[in-house]
């Protein structure tokens, strides 16, 4: 990432209460338009950090290499959410090089039904939720977002 060695691995996963909620969904609430869940995305991170601003940017580095479509999700939404926990549990905005190793996650959704694009129909996508959980120098932050991404489409349109 940026130049340096750092451990991304990248899976997708079926979250079984994500796919169980949409089931106890009423007919009515399941119109078209409703997103459906695909899956969940998981970037597992491990690298080597000496501040703030090197925690920041090695989380920005793994949502920027997963190439996540559309998804806009601020540095300052959770740069400032990590500085803070950063304050409260005493690691402050300096500290010796710690592995910080972790996970960024998530949800990928589909529109409920197909949209006509001028020429065909086709299937809309967004990321949702994301989740960034991670361990550095034995603290463990877990903050959860409520960010939805923009749709896009899987293919070109009228490709």
């Amino acid at each position: 990432m940026f130049g340096e060695k750092g451990e991304l691995k990248i899976d997708e996963s079926i979250d079984p209460e994500l796919v169980n909620s949409e089931s106890n969904v009423s007919t009515m609430a399941a119109a078209a338009k409703s997103p459906k869940y695909m899956s969940t995305t998981t970037l597992s991170l491990n690298k080597h950090v000496s501040s703030l601003s090197a925690v920041v940017t090695v989380i920005s580095g793994v949502i920027s290499a997963a190439a996540l479509t559309n998804f806009k999700f601020a540095k300052t939404e959770f740069s400032s959410a990590i500085g803070n926990w950063m304050s409260v549990v005493g690691l402050g905005t300096y500290f010796s090089s710690k592995l910080m190793s972790g996970t960024f996650k998530v949800d990928n959704y589909r529109s409920g039904s197909k949209k006509f694009t001028g020429c065909e129909n086709l299937y809309q996508y967004r990321y949702q939720n994301p989740r960034i959980n991670f361990t550095l120098a034995g603290k463990k932050f877990n903050k959860s977002f409520n960010k939805t991404g923009s749709w896009y489409y899987g293919t070109r349109p009228c490709a």
